[in-house]
């Protein structure tokens, strides 16, 4: 089960855009052999990894984990049946996902260019933490996206997908409107993910 992984917590401090933390780096990329895009945002305190499952995996393979620290290749993040081992961290970061129960992936992630619209989004709405990974491999090139929706009701993870509104772009508020699968019709708007203040 791969899961979109970043806790509540940071999120609500990132919806509020308190603590930004502006030496943070974003990079994007896939688990390979699987349709599980990868996000990840951090800066030498602290990183936040987004799993976000696609059409095929994501009741099972989303997965917010925030960890306090810089990326590392020492040590292996774990947080329940998740367990990321970092190979690489640099332009590219790549490593091994394990998830209890699926065979383990590797991923890989490239370092986000600047004026892309590539990056990791989220919001706290009614459906959950929403969350909305974007790849774009060149400025003039169509972004793709693929997002989530997680929640906890009564000790069990709901997760639905999340829709970006097409063609993806930046309104003037400087977010992306999408809205869940199960609720077409309310539409909010996520914003750059921004990690939590110290």
């Amino acid at each position: 089960m791969l899961l979109c992984l970043v806790a509540l917590n940071g999120c609500a401090d990132n919806a509020s855009g308190a603590g930004r933390d502006s030496e943070a780096q974003v990079w994007v990329g896939e688990v390979a052999g699987s349709d599980v895009a990868v996000g990840i945002v951090a800066s030498a305190q602290r990183s936040t990894l987004f799993f976000c499952g696609g059409d095929s995996t994501y009741p099972d393979h989303t997965h917010w984990f925030l960890h306090q620290g810089p990326l590392s290749q020492t040590a292996p993040l774990e947080d329940g049946r998740f367990r990321v081992t970092l190979s690489a961290v640099g332009e590219r970061v790549e490593g091994n996902l394990e998830i209890e129960g699926f065979d383990s992936a590797s991923f890989s992630t490239e370092l986000v260019k600047p004026r892309s619209l590539a990056g990791v989004y989220d919001a706290l709405v009614p459906c959950g933490h929403a969350g909305l990974i974007v790849r774009q491999s060149a400025g003039s090139a169509a972004p793709a996206a693929q997002g989530t929706c997680v929640t906890t009701i009564l000790g069990d993870t709901v997760v639905e997908q999340v829709n970006p509104v097409m063609p993806v772009a930046l309104g003037a508020d400087s977010g992306i409107s999408a809205s869940t699968s199960d609720a077409p019709s309310e539409m909010f708007t996520l914003r750059p993910l921004v990690l939590a203040g110290n």
